[in-house]
């Protein structure tokens, strides 16, 4: 009597699940119909899907061309930054150039007034 019930359990599980393979069957008949049904198309409806197909297709030529007109741009500003980076370290190398040559200067200048007897004599007057 124990084992009757699990048997039973299970037994009705395998029914109900072989029902619903059962009811899903006349679903799946239907969708095989209606894949073939597109075969039978008339000429307008073949004409409207190949315009629509050649829209999709000139969208995606269009879109792949902005996409290239867009890289070409960024390439062009990406060489226009490296030019002004270029630029901006030439000219700060100027800069130190002219800032080194101007603090030798002064050294040197003053370096030759601490040598110069003359030199502190003239300040303290």
């Amino acid at each position: 009597m124990a084992t009757s019930k699990p048997l039973g359990i299970v037994f009705a599980a395998l029914l109900l699940s072989s029902g619903q393979i059962a009811i899903a069957q006349p679903l799946l008949e239907e969708g095989e119909k209606q894949a073939e049904e597109p075969a039978e198309l008339d000429a307008e409806e073949l004409q409207r899907r190949e315009l629509v197909r050649r829209r999709a297709q000139l969208e995606e030529e269009r879109q792949l061309k902005l996409q290239e007109e867009l890289m070409r741009l960024r390439g062009e500003q990406m060489r226009a930054e490296q030019e002004e980076i270029r630029r901006r370290d030439v000219m700060m190398r100027y800069a130190l150039v002219i800032a080194i040559v101007v603090i030798v200067t002064t050294l040197v200048i003053a370096f030759a007034r601490s040598r110069t007897p003359d030199a502190g004599k003239a300040t303290k007057d």
